[in-house]
């Protein structure tokens, strides 16, 4: 008789385990977000501008404050913007990028960690993070190599930026 409380209970663990495993967000940075200093160390890289410029230059994008870039509709082309406001836009910006993390990147990180990489995906967009090699490298556990190729992501109009790879660095020293 003592044996069949033993069995329920360890199918019950087992069921537990079970779905646990099938249907959490097991091993997923769901939780995880920026914190104070990576908010300032992208605030950092990207400077802030009060009025509008072109960026990059010579482009049709334009940004303002620490790297907003502006859309067609938002009043900031012909108006300037405190300190503060920029960093109202800083907040909701990277929040863009921390759901980029957070939605491919399966192991889990480090707060720095997660930090280099809202500031890198911030930097170089959703779209060339997803379709680059970096995701792949984290997810494996490459981390030297992950950095490696953060380290490549310096040019702009096919010239090397030394702001870039200040920042490449500072980024990739997350994974080193």
């Amino acid at each position: 008789m003592k044996t069949r409380p033993l069995l329920l209970w360890s199918l019950g663990i087992v069921t537990a385990w079970y779905l646990f495993t099938r249907y959490t967000t097991q091993g997923k940075n769901i939780m995880q977000n920026i914190t104070d200093a990576g908010l300032q160390l992208i605030a950092k890289f990207e400077g802030f501008s009060e009025q509008a410029y072109n960026d990059p230059p010579g482009s049709s994008k334009w940004s303002i404050g620490f790297g907003h870039q502006i859309q067609p509709g938002e009043p900031y082309m012909t108006q300037n913007i405190t300190v503060e406001e920029g960093r109202k836009l800083l907040a909701a910006d990277t929040a863009n990028a921390q759901a980029v993390v957070r939605s491919v990147i399966t192991r889990p990180l480090t707060s720095e960690q997660f930090d280099a990489l809202t500031s890198f995906v911030y930097n170089i967009g959703g779209g060339a993070f997803k379709a680059g090699t970096v995701p792949a490298k984290i997810n494996s556990g490459d981390f030297t190599g992950a950095a490696e190729t953060m380290r490549k992501y310096i040019n702009a109009g096919g010239v090397v930026v030394q702001a870039l790879v200040d920042r490449r660095e500072r980024e990739a020293a997350a994974f080193a």
